[in-house]
């Protein structure tokens, strides 16, 4: 792996960071559905998926987009783990790698957007081939309507909040 380009960053302080971005994972859906904000709308474990690739690196999004679905699902119960746990874990590794890749060339808006489409795209994939394994049927309007349509909160808390956040962390020195 890489070596962060930080003076003050380091291989540990980016496991820790990751794993403080893994519990915000699993903490935001909880806190959202207490106050009656769903996930499938406002997108919770996507924010900190989507800071771990920003911050750490697309190695360490991807670690935090594959398990947090699982360890969510464990501890909730939400999501279903087989298939939507599953699939949410391609979609939310794809946004860490996307984000972490992508950050370091282009701008937060752009690299948002490429890897909202890039996840979205990988969790199609997944989806077709893990429904259909479950005998459910696969259709592109439901997909559409679920990941872009219903998602329209969540698509703009992303553009909203991300960028706040990493130019808080640019301001505080802890990111590049």
């Amino acid at each position: 792996m890489k070596k962060s380009k930080s003076p003050y960053r380091t291989k540990t302080h980016d496991i820790v960071l990751t794993g403080i971005f893994i519990g915000m994972g699993i903490l935001f859906p909880i806190m959202f559905n207490m106050i009656g904000m769903t996930g499938s709308v406002f997108l919770p474990m996507h924010i900190p998926v989507m800071l771990a690739g920003i911050v750490c690196g697309a190695f360490y999004g991807m670690t935090a987009g594959i398990v947090v679905p699982f360890i969510s699902s464990f501890i909730s119960g939400t999501p279903a783990i087989y298939p939507v746990a599953v699939y949410m874990a391609f979609e939310l590794a794809a946004y860490g790698i996307l984000c972490g890749l992508l950050s370091r060339r282009l701008g937060i808006i752009l690299t948002l957007a490429i890897s909202m489409i890039g996840g979205r795209l990988v969790l199609a994939v997944a989806q077709l081939i893990l429904l259909g394994a479950a005998g459910r049927q696969f259709t592109l309007e439901g997909f559409i309507t679920a990941s872009f349509i219903t998602a329209v909160p969540g698509i703009i808390l992303q553009f909203v909040a991300v960028p706040v956040i990493v130019r808080a962390l640019r301001k505080n020195r802890m990111i590049q």
